[in-house]
């Protein structure tokens, strides 16, 4: 049941995220709009690939986007806690085209900026350009790290005549 009582099914109590699994694979991954945050989940997934950062042997679920612009594109990743109030170990990365290597990767986020990684949260940015088929990765750091978790992305727009290079919006010269 959901927040509404109607047909579809909200992620949380008060039905402002929705619930939008993965793709299991990057060739099925699930469109993903930009500026969303949604809730998901990586449990009954399998593992398809290996990140470039950790080598996380997770299951993993994938999602899509292509930019509208060059822009610069934060993540934040953080599992929910399960039945014993603890997180899973997530990992996030950055691909296009279902290829290999990742853009920009990501295990432990030290988010509250208190010195300390934190398991459970991750995070990443990098420019993003249009016409290129971007895969976002969500992936637990091993087999027994899996679950629900919530995911929020945003995307500026460059300045004016900035494109991406190298991973940064810049003018060119």
């Amino acid at each position: 049941a959901d927040a509404e009582a109607d047909a579809d099914v909200d992620a949380d109590a008060d039905g402002d995220r929705p619930r939008e699994n993965g793709g299991e694979t990057c060739a099925d991954a699930v469109g993903l709009e930009l500026g969303a945050e949604i809730v998901g989940d990586t449990t009954g997934a399998t593992n398809d690939y290996e990140d470039d950062c950790v080598t996380s042997d997770g299951p993993e679920v994938a999602y899509a986007f292509d930019p509208p612009a060059h822009g610069w594109l934060t993540v934040d990743l953080e599992a929910l806690p399960g039945a014993e109030d603890t997180r899973w170990d997530t990992v996030v990365y950055l691909r296009t085209d279902c290829g290999e290597g990742d853009l920009a990767c990501n295990d432990d986020w030290d988010f509250d900026d208190d010195g300390e990684v934190n398991v459970g949260w991750s995070h990443l940015e990098r420019c993003v350009q249009p016409g290129y088929d971007y895969r976002l990765v969500v992936d637990g750091f091993s087999p027994d790290h899996f679950g629900a978790f919530v995911l929020s992305t945003s995307f500026v727009q460059c300045e004016e005549g900035a494109v991406c290079i190298d991973g940064w919006c810049q003018i060119p010269e």
